[in-house]
């Protein structure tokens, strides 16, 4: 045994002889009654810097010198009940964030297109929930066999971790509040607008990765209202000129039993988009090629229309070159033979010639 070890093993012995000589019968009792003081318990188990945090030590040296299997086992769950009790109240404070909460009816497209996103919500999972969080990214990127035999970690598997981490702490919240319902609810509007049905919805409910089905139906009324409110102010104001794509839908809804209070109907409806045009395209270009004026004095520059100037130049004659080479090498690539067509080779070579492909203007 080295003299250390010797040392503090002749330290320990006179240290439960004096506790016992005190009045002590256990060590046990002497440590719940020193913690039990405030003002030793504050000295104790002051965080010092730049050190290793005495009770992670203390743990430490149970974990590793318990007597038995069953000592080690009721070790475990008592630690298991303390961390279990800890994320019950980093949950419990969790749910009532408002950061969380989302309101079908006041859900907005600039919510989806800049506030929400992925990383924002782990970001706030590792805030209010940091045990929970470690419990979880601990488990999830811990070495398998397969990385073991590898002597490698997967490839992005802490970026599917994350993913994945967000994922189940937002089905545990859900099922603890289904207030909380930020990940839920913008998941739900993505399943309706992939074209779910009301069935595969209700079981993504019941799992707790989405609202449900008329909370869906909620937030996308409260979605186009919001588009309504947004293509009209920016067409009020706008300084860009803008333009309206329209299409006309109809719906028809067939009853096999026509009766006067249920018979086949149809539903029309026009679905209609606002875009900017760029912004090369303002008023004042708009309001020349509208203007007569200047249409003529356009018109006029064809009088200066000569032979030699619709003779093909060498600049020209280049770009038509390379205009054909590019066009060949599209054409080679969709017939390469055999084993040249997978998709590592051909995706290198897609790269490649899409460097090489000539500018039209």
């Amino acid at each position: 045994m080295p003299p250390r070890q010797q040392s503090n093993k002749k330290k320990v012995k006179k240290g439960v002889t004096a506790l016992k000589k005190a009045g002590w019968r256990t060590t046990n009792e002497f440590v719940i009654a020193f913690y039990g003081c405030s003002q030793q318990a504050a000295q104790s188990l002051r965080l010092q810097p730049n050190s290793t945090y005495a009770p992670a030590s203390i743990m430490a040296a149970w974990a590793k010198n318990a007597p038995s299997v069953e000592a080690s086992k009721e070790l475990d769950l008592v630690t298991t009940k303390t961390a279990a009790e800890i994320m019950v109240k980093e949950s419990t404070k969790a749910y009532h964030d408002p950061e969380l909460r989302l309101s079908a009816s006041g859900l907005d497209i600039p919510y989806l297109t800049t506030n929400f996103g992925l990383n924002k919500i782990q970001k706030t999972y590792s805030q209010l929930l940091p045990c929970l969080t470690l419990l979880l990214t601990t488990l999830l990127t811990a070495e398998n066999d397969y990385e073991r035999w590898k002597g490698s970690p997967k490839h992005r598997k802490q970026e599917m971790a994350d993913k994945i981490l967000v994922v189940i702490i937002s089905m545990l919240l859900f099922f603890r509040n289904c207030a909380t319902n930020a990940f839920q609810l913008v998941m739900g509007v993505f399943l309706s607008s992939s074209g779910a049905s009301r069935r595969i919805i209700d079981t993504f409910n019941h799992m707790g990765l989405s609202v449900s089905y008329q909370t869906i139906q909620n937030a996308l009324r409260s979605l186009s209202q919001d588009a309504k409110i947004q293509a009209q102010n920016f067409v009020q104001k706008s300084n860009h000129l803008w333009a309206v794509v329209y299409d006309n839908i109809n719906f028809t809804l067939r009853t096999t039993s026509q009766r006067l209070d249920s018979a086949t109907h149809q539903i029309n409806a026009t679905t209609l988009a606002v875009f900017s045009l760029p912004k090369k395209f303002t008023q004042e270009a708009y309001a020349a090629a509208l203007s007569i004026a200047e249409g003529r004095k356009q018109a006029n520059l064809c009088q200066n229309l000569t032979l030699e100037s619709l003779q093909p130049t060498e600049e020209h004659h280049a770009h038509a070159l390379s205009a054909f080479k590019h066009a060949v090498r599209s054409i080679l690539l969709t017939c390469l033979p055999g084993k040249m067509q997978k998709r590592k080779f051909t995706k290198v070579l897609h790269k490649h010639t899409k460097k090489l492909k000539p500018r039209i203007r």
